[in-house]
C-alpha cells in the first residue's frame, strides 16, 4: 500500500501480510490486513487503519497486491484501479468536503499550485466506479484550484504547463481519457505573450515543445520546418523558395496556402 498526503506530498510505502494477525506500525499510524473466506468462494480482504494519531489532511491509499507470487495493481477487468481516499481533520475526526474546500482558500499560491499538480497527477488514473464514491472530492478540489488561476495563468505558467504534459500511466487502458484537462479549463494559458513561454520547463511533449518555441520562433525559422512545424506550412509564405537559402520567410497567408495571395 502506498499512502500519499496530498497537502504535503509526504508518503509511505508498506506491505501488509495476509496472515500476520496483528497491527504493524507505519509512518503515519498502524495498519492491518485481514483476509476472510468469501460467501461465494474466494476471499474478502479488509484493511484496517488505526486513525487515533493519524495526521490531518487529504489522503490517498493506492493498493497493490501479490497473488501467487506476482505483484500488480488492484484493478477490475477493464483495468480501472481500486483506491481509497480520506479527508481527515485535526482532533481525529472525518473532515467533510465543504470544510476542506474552504481550507483550500487559505493556501498561498505556491502551496495551491503544488497541491493542484498532485491532484492533477492523481486524476490521470482511471479509477473503478466503486472507488469514486470515496474520492469524489478530488474532482471538486481540482475545479476549485483551477478557478483560482483563471485570469492569472501567467503567474502559475510553469506549474500549469507541467500539468499539461502529464499523461495517464503506461498501463492504463488504451481507451481511457482523463476526465479533467488544463487545456479545457484554462484555455487562456495558450494565449499569453510569446516571451512568457521561455519559462516553461522542457519536456518531451508536443505542446510543451511548441510553447518553448514561441519565444524564439521568429528568429529560429526556417530551421523549425521539419522539426516543430510540418514542412507543408512553409508553403504559405510568399517567398517560399527562400527556404532553400535559409532566408527569413515573409508574407504568410493561411487561407490561400496553396495559391498566391
Amino acid at each position: 500500500m502506498r499512502v500519499l498526503a496530498l497537502l504535503s506530498d509526504d508518503d509511505d510505502l508498506f506491505t501488509l501480510e495476509a496472515k500476520a494477525g496483528e497491527m504493524i506500525s507505519t509512518r503515519f499510524g498502524q495498519a492491518q490486513l485481514m483476509v476472510l473466506d468469501g460467501s461465494e468462494g474466494g476471499y474478502t480482504a479488509y484493511v484496517y487503519l488505526n486513525l487515533d494519531y493519524w495526521p490531518a489532511g487529504a489522503w490517498l491509499f493506492n493498493l497493490d497486491a501479490q497473488i501467487k507470487g506476482i505483484w500488480g495493481h488492484l484493478q477490475n477487468s477493464r483495468q480501472d484501479a481500486f483506491t481509497a481516499g480520506m479527508l481527515w481533520a485535526e482532533g481525529g475526526q472525518k473532515l467533510n468536503t465543504k470544510d476542506w474546500m474552504e481550507q483550500l482558500a487559505d493556501l498561498d499560491d505556491k502551496e495551491a499550485c503544488e497541491l493542484f499538480k498532485r491532484i492533477n497527477a492523481s486524476l490521470q488514473i482511471c479509477y473503478a466506479q466503486e472507488a469514486w464514491t470515496g474520492i469524489a472530492w478530488l474532482g471538486e478540489a481540482w475545479r476549485k484550484l483551477a478557478q483560482r488561476w483563471t485570469g492569472r495563468e501567467v503567474e502559475a505558467l510553469i506549474g500549469l504547463a507541467d500539468m499539461v504534459a502529464m499523461r495517464p500511466p503506461e498501463d492504463a487502458s488504451p481507451s481511457w481519457l482523463p476526465q479533467v484537462a488544463i487545456a479545457a479549463e484554462l484555455p487562456s494559458l495558450f494565449t499569453l505573450l510569446a516571451e512568457d513561454y521561455r519559462l516553461v520547463n522542457e519536456k518531451r511533449h508536443p505542446t510543451i515543445r511548441a510553447m518553448r518555441a514561441m519565444a524564439s520562433i521568429s528568429t529560429a525559422y526556417p530551421a523549425v520546418f521539419g522539426d516543430l512545424l510540418h514542412p507543408a506550412a512553409a508553403a504559405g509564405f510568399r517567398n517560399f523558395a527562400a527556404i532553400t537559402a535559409a532566408l527569413n520567410l515573409k508574407g504568410f497567408c493561411l487561407i490561400h496556402i496553396h495559391q498566391p495571395c
